[in-house]
């Protein structure tokens, strides 16, 4: 399986969940920010960060672990309601679905527990002429692991 199949997996898996609005393996979300600030509209982007071997201990199969980073992001309002009422409950939505299907919709033999590595919030600008935007952001880390087979020369 490759490194975009992961990327794949993981996104499809949190495109179903309740009150994620857009999420893609690809950066993009502050020109979306910067043209739509509804209270509530998230982005997440899904990256591998690393990839790592181990024999499985039978013949020529292996276990893959890879490191997914998946960072999440919102536009951060004081208004009512307060942005920080909806951000922390859907990060925890997030976790607590991870968490409760730890092969991925099948598509892993399992993934380990959701790590918050980073909960902060940070500016984007679109460039140009765009404000910035303040935005919640949360970093959450996933090891994810592959049995699979290979052959030797």
């Amino acid at each position: 399986m490759a490194l975009q199949d992961i990327a794949a997996a993981v996104q499809t898996f949190l495109k179903d969940v309740d009150g994620i609005h857009k999420v893609s393996d690809r950066p993009g979300g502050a020109a979306t920010w910067a043209t739509d600030k509804r209270r509530g509209r998230n982005y997440w982007e899904i990256d591998i960060r690393a990839a790592s071997e181990e024999p499985a201990g039978i013949g020529r199969c292996a276990f893959r672990y890879y490191t997914v980073r998946i960072d999440g992001y919102m536009p951060l309002s004081y208004e009512n309601p307060n942005s920080a009422a909806v951000w922390r409950p859907l990060v925890d939505t997030v976790c607590d679905e991870l968490r409760s299907n730890m092969s991925l919709g099948q598509s892993v033999n399992d993934a380990g527990l959701p790590q918050i590595v980073t909960n902060d919030r940070i500016i984007f600008s679109a460039g140009g002429n765009a404000p910035e935007v303040v935005c919640h952001h949360v970093g959450l880390e996933l090891r994810v692991r592959r049995f699979f087979t290979f052959t030797t020369a």
